[in-house]
Parts: structure tokens; C-alpha cells; sequence
């Protein structure tokens, strides 16, 4: 629209409900105009505003002022952006926005610039900054505007910087974007940048250009994808930025870190200790009929190479290894997913897909959220992830060595993943997401590599094909293999925790040594903190090679997981799966509780009990015990008739630790293997369908239905009758039988008691126990109390109204 001063024209910064929520005007301080010569840093800044004409009082566009500088050989980038908060303008009309540079603030939008604070953004007077950060260089000024999912009418004039006006008077041509997905793969003295091109606006890319550190932009001489940089100097460490040039001008830039190097080959033979790589068969290579650890020769010169031919038994399978912390020195410089940039190796193999392949095992991150319906409810999950390269990214010649190489751009060679997707998702095992390694890395790229591997092999198959690999090179560095390597022994099996008062006693199944003698087991101890995170202690020797150990000094009622692992002069074997137990006293004194609407101890009513249920008064008969009265869980036939009692495990542990005080012996319900005992009375009009005990747990993954959770319900066709008047319903862990409902892959609907459940299937979170009778299918009408509901030896007497579930959420 037009301006305040008479002119037909001005910047357009409306937005609407959609996409369309960001829109910003930049100037480089390459392109400052000649009135403008003398500004290179913050401090040369002396006045700033615009005008605006906004729909309402704040939330308008604002000026941003970008800055860089260099820390060592890394260029750094951030901006301070003004706060609308500084100046309330008139809605609808044309206001000026001007900088006070005593009093207007500005924020930071990230926290590079002040790293004391980090992660949180910094905001400080405009001559705050000037005084900490004012001889950094501009790189650039800019009116930006962010509302996403907000819709404003917004216009922007008259920008104005020490003196220098400007007037829009027409469309500002939109420059290209910034490159997407930029990668740097190192090279000896060089660099190949490889990207996507951002969006051009209508103006065709001519160009890139290209500078290292805070340098001149060079012309890169093409306008595709990949560029190649050279002449640098090997072990120096370079922030290259690369942005498109079209009609339009140059667009914003990215930028990427890395340091080339010269290739390294490395002999892997018994002099070298072959650099710490380790390898495992299964069947062993001493097995009748298996093949030896040495292969045959390399095209290349060597006289050996890896054998990974397998001779069609049942699940065999051939693994090479490298822990992260046994990476030679050439390798220092790749600790996590982001640092790896080129994987390539030699294969002979006489089928063109089934061929060994790579893959690299991440340290996972600590939790997912199981919660539902925007709860955030975080638990543990496992320890590792893997990302292994898929075959047919490329097929082999048979019968002659090839070379298999990864490609790291963003369409490049897939990799499928076995982890958690992200930080808050369990995984999908019918899916098993695969990816370019680009967007893995995108994603991932700032966790810790602990093992890289070439494996091989289907527990599920039993495979037959000849097959030998050699020259595994990783960053540049090639392995050349020359011998055979050691095999590491096994993992302990069977691993079994006791938990005592303080303590837990371990029992396990000895490793294989895959033919070098064991000289200790290690093992490695886990705490669960209070914000859900395991805390791993370092690696521990057990003191020799029994199959049983004791650990005490531990914190009753708090969770621990363990891992054990085997040593021998061929190396560090394999990890056991961890074992997660809770010490406690044993033989606690028993806890009475009185349980009524204003102390609601962790129970409430389920959210789907029937209306009326929850509107009439359900204190029911006495109890039968001396108490006055119970639980009416009654139904009249209405139609829908449901009725459920929840009992949460936190709430639970809360009630104990305030009983018990000082004298906490880790009574708690919050894992499967933490129920010692339960029981409830109840009164119920036929002998049979008296309410029925349920665990609603955390699922170990998510099925096709999306479900994180799962159930585990008494078998009611296993448990006895009762007889008029009250009973008591005890429940056996050992041999009461639950059955199983929605389940993920891998498990089924059986009935079994519990510990033989656990020992299937895992020792589950649980969220809540749960009592209920009645459907939501049909009438149902019977005549039902309960009262005196023990678990863990703490006994819950009802007198009163049982507590209302939490109310529904509103808007």
C-alpha cells in the first residue's frame, strides 16, 4: 500500500493462517550503499527505526542486525533482533518505529553470542551490546517477521540507518535461498561440498560462490552440485559457506565445518593387533564344515581378506567390530553421527545383493514419552540404536571383488534403523524407517557412535554364499586386512538380578570365549535419576570369572539396570542384555491407610466409568472388618455399564514414603517385578464376574494400531468362585494367571502368570492398576462393593466417597 509520505508503494509483510507466516527484507553489508561506507561494525551503528502500519499494537516486523566473527578457524553467526515490547504502535495506521539506544532491547536468537547462558537466548539495551560485542563485524540488516499460525495486515517504509533512508517503491527481488542439506566430504588437501539447491524465486541459479572463514567470496565456477575445493592444508579445520548468485543478487549463504586430511591406509595384521577390530562367528570357525577367519587375496596386493562365507546352518552369521574407543589415532576426530563422511569397502561375493554391509551403532537417547493426549510421561529405553546401509543402494558383480561405497547426500544411500525414532517415540518394528544417512545425520547427528560394524548373516535363515571383504575405509582411513583376527568372547547369558535390602545378588550363564580363556567379567551399573534418565557408572571388574556377584551400597526402591560382559586377551566381549531390578527390605510390616474423597492415596475412578456411577453417592455397605463402609461399584442396567478404580504408582510410592518416613524400604509399584503381594475383598451378587484385576503397562513397541500401552487382566476363567457375603480375592504372582491385550509385534495373547510373563516379554513400567466390571457393550446390572484393598503388604481401607476421576479438558 501506499506510504505515509505520498509514495505509491511499500513493503508488504501481511500474513495469513497458513503457511505464510515469515517474510523478511535484508541487506548485506557487501551491498551497502555508498552513504553507508563507513559501517563495518556494531559500534559504527548510530541511529535505526521504520515506519509500520499493523493491524494491531505489537507483534510487528522488527529490525534484526546480524553479526559474525571467528573463534579459531570457525566463522560464527548470530543476531540480535529488536523487541516490539520496546514501542506500542497504533494499530491501522502509519507509525514510526525508532531505536533508543539506552533503553530499547534487543535478544538474541540462539546463544552463541553469549555461551555463558546457553541454552537460553540473552536480551540486553542495544548500547549494552555494543559495549560487549561492538567491534564484531555486520554481516547483514534486516527487517524480519515471524507469526506462524497468526494472520495480520502489515506494511513496512522508510527504513532508515545512520542517516541513509529507503524508500520502497516497488517488489525487493527475492535472491535465491540458501543451499539445503550442505555436506562436506574431506579429502587429501580438498573438499567436495555437495547440496541442493534452494529456491530460486523465478531467477535462475548462475552461480555459487564460496569463502572459507571470514575470506572474500570466490566464484565457484558452476551452478550444480557438487563443488570442489582444493589447495587447503591437511589437519587444518575450515568453515566453508556457500550461496547461489542469480539476476536477483546473492542469496543467504550456509555454511559447514570440516578438515581435510590425506588418506590413511593401515595394515590390519597380528603385528598391529590387527587396530583393536574384532570378529565373531556363529557357528564358530571351528565347526565342522565353517570356514577359517582368513579369506582369500585382494585385487590390490594384499595376500588375505575376511572371510564372511557362510555354509547354510541355522541363524549363522559373521561380524567384524570396532568399538569407538578403540579407534586408532587417525580416527580422533569421529566421535558422533555428524563427524562421518565417507565409508566405503572392497567385497567379493557370489551373489549381487546379499552381500555384507555396514552399519553404526549410536548411543541412544535416554527417554521416550508414553504418555497420551499431550500427557508427557518419559521412560527409559534401550541403551543403543543402529543404522545399517541397505543393499540395494547398490548391486555387486558376482564373483569378482567390488567396491561398495556410501553416498552422503541427501538423496544418496538409504539406511534403515532399528532405535527409537526420535526422542519421544518407541520404535515400529513393522516399519523400520529407512532414510538417506543425509537426513539420519540431520536428524541424529549429535549422537555418540559406539561401535561401527560389517556384519552379515539371519538368525532366522541359514545362508549359503561364499564371501570375503577387505579394505573397510572409514573418514579416509582403509583397513587392509592381513591375518585373522581374534574373536572376543560372547556375552553372558541368562542373566538373573535378586534384589535384597540395599543389595541385589547376580547370577548368570557363563560367555563363550570363542577360544581365548576368559580372564574377568565387568560389569556396569545404572541408576534411573528423578527426571527418568539412566545415569551409567563406568565399567567395573567383578574380580574373576564366577558366575555370580553381589553389589552392594545401593538406595532401596530405586531402579537400577545392569549389564554384565566378558574380557579375554582377544578383547571386550559382547554386552548382555541389562537386567533392571529395585532393591527393598524384605519382610516389611504391613500399612494401613484410610482411604476417602479429600485423601485419595492414588485411587480414583476411571474416566469411562458410567455417568451415573460417578454422579450417585457410591459409599457402600460396611466392610465386614469393623470399618463403616466401601465401595458401591453396583450397576442398574442402564445401558454402557462400566465401573473402574485406578490405583497410580507414583501417588502410591508417595503414601508409602510419608508412612514409612525415614524408614523407606523401597516398597513401591512402579515395574512388574516390583509386586510381592495383592488382595481385595468385594461382595458381588454371582459367583463369577466379580471385578477382575488388570495392569495397564507401558508397551515395549508400538504396534500397527499406534498403542503405546498394553494390558495384562486376570484370567477370570482361572479364578475360584466366591459365596455370598464378603470374600477375599488373593492374587498369586506365581500362579494366578493374566492375559495379555494390545499387543505389539512379537507378542501374544496367552495366559500365563506373571513371572512367566516377565521373564517372556520383559519387566514393564506399569501406569496404573485397575479394578473394573460391567461393558461398554450392552446392560449389565449386579450388586457390587469392595473394600480392603492390599498391595505390597499396604492396605487401603475405603470410608467415604472414592475420588472422581480428573475433569475433562476444556476448549
Amino acid at each position: 500500500m501506499g506510504d505515509h509520505a505520498g509514495g505509491n508503494a511499500s513493503l508488504n509483510f501481511s500474513t495469513t493462517l497458513g503457511s505464510d507466516s515469515s517474510r523478511g527484507v535484508r541487506l548485506a553489508r557487501s551491498d551497502f550503499p555508498t552513504s553507508m561506507s563507513t559501517v563495518f561494525t556494531l559500534n559504527d551503528l548510530t541511529s535505526m527505526s521504520w515506519y509500520v502500519n499493523h493491524s494491531t499494537a505489537g507483534d510487528y516486523p522488527k529490525i534484526a542486525i546480524w553479526v559474525e566473527w571467528m573463534e579459531g578457524n570457525t566463522l560464527q553467526r548470530e543476531a540480535i533482533y529488536f523487541r516490539p515490547q520496546n514501542v506500542a504502535v497504533t494499530p491501522g495506521q502509519w507509525d514510526r518505529v525508532e531505536v533508543n539506544w539506552n533503553t530499547s532491547k534487543f535478544t538474541t536468537n540462539g546463544a552463541k553470542l553469549v555461551p555463558s547462558n546457553a541454552p537460553n537466548k540473552t536480551t540486553r539495551t542495544f548500547a549494552e551490546w555494543q559495549n560487549t560485542i561492538g567491534t564484531y563485524a555486520i554481516h547483514k540488516i534486516q527487517i524480519q517477521y515471524n507469526s506462524p499460525g497468526k494472520q495480520y495486515s502489515s506494511y513496512v517504509d522508510y527504513v532508515e540507518v545512520n542517516g541513509t533512508t529507503f524508500d520502497f517503491e516497488a517488489a525487493v527481488p527475492q535472491a535465491p535461498n540458501a543451499p539445503e542439506g550442505l555436506r562436506a566430504t574431506p579429502g587429501d588437501g580438498a573438499v567436495s561440498l555437495s547440496f541442493t539447491p534452494g529456491k530460486d524465486h523465478g531467477n535462475p541459479i548462475s552461480d555459487y560462490e564460496y569463502r572459507l572463514g571470514g575470506g572474500d567470496w570466490q566464484s565457484a565456477g558452476k551452478s550444480t552440485s557438487p563443488i570442489v575445493l582444493s589447495g587447503l592444508t591437511n589437519g587444518t579445520r575450515y568453515t566453508a559457506s556457500l550461496r547461489a548468485v542469480s539476476a536477483a543478487g546473492e542469496g543467504e549463504s550456509a555454511s559447514v565445518d570440516f578438515t581435510p586430511k590425506a588418506p590413511v591406509k593401515l595394515t590390519a595384521d597380528a603385528q598391529a593387533d590387527f587396530y583393536k577390530w574384532t570378529f565373531k562367528a556363529i557357528p564358530d570357525v571351528s565347526a565342522p564344515g565353517e570356514a577359517p577367519i582368513t579369506g582369500i587375496a585382494d585385487a590390490l596386493g594384499g595376500s588375505a581378506s575376511l572371510n564372511f562365507t557362510l555354509a547354510g546352518q541355522m541363524g549363522n552369521k559373521r561380524v567384524v567390530k570396532l568399538r569407538q574407543q578403540d579407534f586408532p589415532p587417525a580416527l580422533q576426530d569421529l566421535r558422533y553421527l555428524r563427524d562421518l563422511t565417507s565409508v566405503s569397502w572392497r567385497i567379493h561375493h557370489s551373489d549381487p545383493l546379499t552381500y555384507p554391509r555396514f552399519s553404526v551403532t549410536l548411543r541412544a537417547k535416554p527417554n521416550i514419552n508414553i504418555g497420551g493426549n499431550g500427557e508427557t510421561k518419559l521412560v527409559p529405553y534401550k541403551k543403543y540404536e543402529r543404522l545399517a546401509f541397505l543393499r540395494k543402494n547398490q548391486k555387486l558383480t558376482p564373483g569378482e571383488w567390488n567396491t561398495v561405497k556410501v553416498d552422503f547426500t541427501d538423496g544418496g544411500s538409504q539406511f534403515r534403523h532399528n532405535g527409537p525414532l526420535d526422542a519421544f517415540s518407541p520404535i515400529n518394528p513393522g516399519t523400520h524407517q529407512k532414510r538417506p544417512i543425509a537426513q539420519w545425520i540431520d536428524g541424529y547427528g549429535d549422537l555418540e557412535i559406539a561401535a561401527i560394524t560389517w556384519a552379515y548373516g539371519s538368525k532366522h535363515n541359514a545362508l549359503t554364499f561364499a564371501s570375503y571383504i577387505d579394505y573397510l575405509e572409514i573418514n579416509g582411513v582403509t583397513f587392509d586386512f592381513e591375518g585373522a583376527p581374534l574373536q572376543p568372547p560372547g556375552p553372558p547369558t541368562d542373566v538373573v538380578a535378586t534384589a535384597g535390602d540395599g543389595q541385589v545378588s547376580i547370577a548368570f550363564t557363563a560367555a563363550a570365549d570363542n577360544g581365548t580363556p576368559l580372564t574377568r567379567y565387568e560389569y556396569q551399573l545404572e541408576a534411573l535419576d528423578s527426571a527418568n534418565n539412566w545415569t551409567a557408572g563406568d565399567w567395573t571388574s567383578a574380580g574373576g570369572t564366577n558366575t555370580t556377584l553381589t553389589l552392594t551400597g545401593l538406595t532401596n526402591g530405586t531402579d537400577y539396570r545392569v549389564g554384565l560382559r566378558a574380557v579375554s586377551n582377544a578383547g571386550v566381549g559382547e554386552e548382555s542384555a541389562p537386567v533392571t531390578f529395585a532393591p527393598r527390605k524384605a519382610n516389611q510390616n504391613g500399612i494401613d491407610l484410610v482411604v476417602e474423597a479429600d485423601t485419595p492415596r492414588g485411587f480414583s475412578l476411571s474416566g469411562w466409568t458410567a455417568e451415573y456411577v460417578k454422579d450417585r453417592n457410591n459409599v457402600g455397605v460396611a466392610d465386614g472388618l469393623g470399618g463403616a463402609a466401601s465401595i458401591d461399584a453396583s450397576l442398574t442396567g442402564q445401558g454402557g455399564d462400566r465401573w473402574g478404580l485406578f490405583l497410580k504408582p507414583a501417588q502410591y510410592k508417595e503414601e508409602v514414603k510419608a508412612a514409612e518416613g525415614g524408614a523407606y524400604g523401597g516398597r513401591k509399584i512402579d515395574r512388574l517385578s516390583d509386586l510381592t503381594s495383592l488382595s481385595f475383598r468385594t461382595q458381588h451378587s454371582d459367583a463369577v464376574s466379580y471385578p477382575r484385576l488388570g495392569l495397564q503397562i507401558a508397551r515395549n513397541t508400538v504396534a500397527a494400531d499406534g498403542k503405546t500401552i498394553a494390558q495384562l487382566d486376570v484370567d477370570m476363567r482361572d479364578m475360584p468362585a466366591i459365596s455370598t457375603g464378603w470374600n477375599l480375592v488373593t492374587i498369586d504372582f506365581n500362579t494366578t494367571r493374566f492375559r495379555s491385550s494390545f499387543l505389539a509385534e512379537g507378542e501374544e495373547s496367552e495366559s500365563k502368570p506373571l513371572s512367566e510373563w516377565i521373564k517372556q516379554y520383559g519387566d514393564r513400567r506399569i501406569n496404573l492398576i485397575r479394578w473394573q466390571t460391567g461393558s461398554s457393550a450392552g446392560d449389565t446390572a449386579n450388586t457390587t462393593y469392595v473394600d480392603q484393598i492390599e498391595v505390597n503388604g499396604v492396605t487401603f481401607d475405603f470410608e467415604g466417597l472414592p475420588p472422581l476421576p480428573p475433569a475433562a479438558p476444556m476448549n
